[in-house]
């Protein structure tokens, strides 16, 4: 269950940051909340998704299947996120950033649980001198470009919100904790050091000479600091409620949105997509800044979340999801 009630968590936290402009406004705790909020998102996105793809390869022990089902789910959402990132909203499309994350994880995968554990570490080590020569390299980038290298480019190295380089590490890491069996039986005594090494963490960039968190540029180590010791709570707090019946059952509702997150994800970004060429679109495609609309925010984020989970708990599979279980003949969970 826990793979799905994070994926759950990493959506809402989602839908939460895109819906933050209706209330860009607001007092500092409640901008704090969110932002914190959309900084956790695909890093917890990409831990999950490492750890169900170390499920499959377990469960299969196939391969080529294995390499086949993962690089047509990674090709899948690169192609929806480059759909996406047309569509002109006030979204920073992520899915073909987790895409390639997907396709270059599964390839580590199957290499062996050292190399997966080492390649983690290497990547977290060379992330930000790497970043900073892609980019002298490269020169300026047109985030609005569509031409294949400038896409690989952003995808990568060069997206000023998530890159391969940095959501790698998160993979591999879930994929290591599942492979541990922490995604079937969280063990209570690695929820709790998890929770505590995440706060620990907090306290000491909070305490300690790295920027603030309004200051850092994205990539850098302090914003990967800042990107683990939330994941680290989240994921550690998650496993401390499933150890216990009755927070367990406050966070059951989380794992049917899990399981459609992806559709839900596409359809949230169709609505953002209409309400920026019509509601707003004279206000620049997005609310108007100092936008105080908490009821819009509300039903915004509430509306999507509890549609999702009744079609979660009462049907089962989304329609992107059945899609691509059909095209993968891999079996989807009802």
């Amino acid at each position: 269950m826990l793979p799905d009630v994070a994926r759950g968590v990493a959506i809402t936290a989602m839908l939460i940051a895109h819906a933050g402009p209706f209330v860009s406004g607001a007092g500092r705790p409640a901008l704090d909340t969110i932002a914190r909020l959309s900084d956790l998102a695909s890093p917890l996105f990409s831990l999950v998704m490492g750890m169900a793809a170390a499920i499959v390869l377990a469960r299969d022990r196939h391969v080529p299947g294995f390499l086949w089902q993962q690089a047509v789910r990674g090709l899948v959402l690169i192609g929806l996120g480059a759909w996406m990132d047309q569509w002109g909203t006030w979204i920073a499309i992520v899915l073909s950033n987790l895409g390639i994350t997907l396709l270059v994880g599964s390839l580590v995968l199957v290499l062996g649980a050292w190399v997966t554990a080492v390649t983690a570490v290497a990547v977290l080590v060379v992330s930000q001198p790497l970043l900073e020569s892609v980019a002298r390299a490269a020169g300026p980038l047109d985030y609005y470009a569509t031409d294949l290298e400038s896409y690989l480019l952003r995808w990568t190295a060069l997206d000023p919100y998530y890159r391969l380089v940095n959501l790698l590490p998160f993979f591999l890491v879930g994929a290591l904790l599942a492979r541990w069996g922490y995604a079937g039986r969280p063990d209570v005594r690695v929820s709790g050091a998890m929770v505590v090494a995440g706060v620990v963490g907090a306290a000491v960039l909070t305490t300690s000479r790295f920027p603030a968190p309004e200051a850092r540029v994205s990539g850098t180590y302090a914003d990967t600091a800042h990107d683990v010791t939330q994941v680290l709570v989240a994921v550690g707090v998650i496993g401390l409620a499933l150890a216990w019946r009755p927070t367990a059952a406050v966070l059951r509702p989380f794992a049917p949105i899990g399981v459609v997150a992806l559709s839900l994800y596409v359809a949230h970004g169709a609505v953002v997509a209409l309400l920026a060429d019509t509601v707003y679109a004279d206000t620049g495609g997005r609310p108007a800044p100092g936008t105080v609309d908490w009821t819009t925010f509300v039903v915004f984020v509430g509306g999507f979340l509890l549609l999702s989970w009744a079609w979660g708990r009462w049907i089962g599979r989304a329609p992107i999801e059945w899609a691509l279980g059909f095209v993968t003949r891999r079996r989807v969970r009802a």
